[in-house]
């Protein structure tokens, strides 16, 4: 959780850092005591143990969280629902009164409705993970798998393929971007070889989307950002595994479907378009609060 002036876990703050995962304690923020704890049990022992004066809340606190994540998935639905949702640069329609391409939120919906109940999913792709984490749904626990801390391109292909190791009884999915899925693509080999039949869902929106956007709304250029031209499918069918192009939401189900049905590896090439991220400004805002940071260390030295 953050605000204007970076983690709520200041460093100036004496902190209890609580987890049942014991390998995830030591962080993220600095902490004073860690505890290994189911955090909903130790919260009430911390409760008990304080005097009542010294437990001060905001009353509408959790209630106006709760609102606010509502608007904020009512928005989700609706941009995901509307056939013709703005890419944020025009209408849904191009010059040739052609339809667009995809719009990511319809496409994470149509794909997190398709999948088997028991699937097993990994979320590649920066800016396309936004999207998955929102709109493709949890069913169970420790059946969806990405990095929050943003480094994380191009591990959904190598990470599926260890869990399709794992489980060889389980469907498993990457659901990623064309520029991460670039990094690893060459490891559908390695799935053909070993009899691994992940399926890729590919966002493919033909650039680096989000550093074009940052370069065009930031500085008015644009700089190799550009990823046009790659048909994902025939490579996929040249590695000798299952490939075929989406161009319509309509059409998920059944492309999902066929790619499971060929027993094979499989990459499902999603034509979309890029749209920023409703959380995009928020995500911005963490560079400009690291940049303020740096600054002020650089000027007081």
């Amino acid at each position: 959780m953050w605000d204007e002036r970076g983690p709520l876990a200041r460093r100036e703050h004496a902190n209890i850092s609580i987890n049942i995962d014991p390998s995830a304690l030591g962080g993220p923020a600095l902490h004073q005591v860690a505890m290994q704890a189911d955090a909903r049990l130790a919260l009430q022992d911390l409760l008990a143990a304080l005097p009542a004066s010294r437990q001060e809340t905001e009353p509408d606190w959790l209630p106006s969280l709760r609102r606010l994540r509502t608007a904020y998935d009512e928005g989700l639905v609706a941009m995901a629902s509307s056939a013709n949702a703005s890419s944020g640069d025009g209408p849904g329609t191009g010059p040739d009164n052609e339809p667009l391409p995809m719009h990511p939120a319809a496409l994470a919906q149509a794909v997190g409705r398709a999948l088997p109940s028991d699937a097993l999913v990994c979320y590649d792709g920066g800016h396309t993970s936004f999207w998955s984490n929102d709109l493709t749904p949890v069913l169970t626990v420790r059946t969806r798998y990405h990095d929050p801390g943003m480094s994380q391109l191009g591990f959904g292909r190598p990470y599926a393929l260890a869990l399709q190791w794992l489980h060889p009884g389980k469907p498993v999915f990457n659901l990623t971007g064309d520029g991460s899925f670039g990094f690893t693509l060459q490891e559908l080999d390695t799935a053909r070889r070993y009899a691994l039949p992940v399926i890729n869902v590919i966002h493919n929106n033909a650039a680096w989307g989000i550093i074009r956007h940052g370069q065009r709304k930031q500085l008015d250029f644009e700089m190799g950002t550009s990823l046009a031209g790659t048909d994902y499918a025939a490579i996929a069918r040249g590695f000798g595994c299952h490939g075929e192009v989406v161009t319509d939401v309509q059409q998920i189900p059944a492309a999902l479907q066929r790619a499971r049905a060929s027993g094979l590896p499989a990459v499902i090439d999603c034509r979309t378009r890029f749209v920023p991220h409703p959380a995009s400004p928020a995500f911005a805002s963490m560079n400009h609060y690291g940049w303020d940071a740096l600054t002020r260390k650089a000027g007081a030295g």
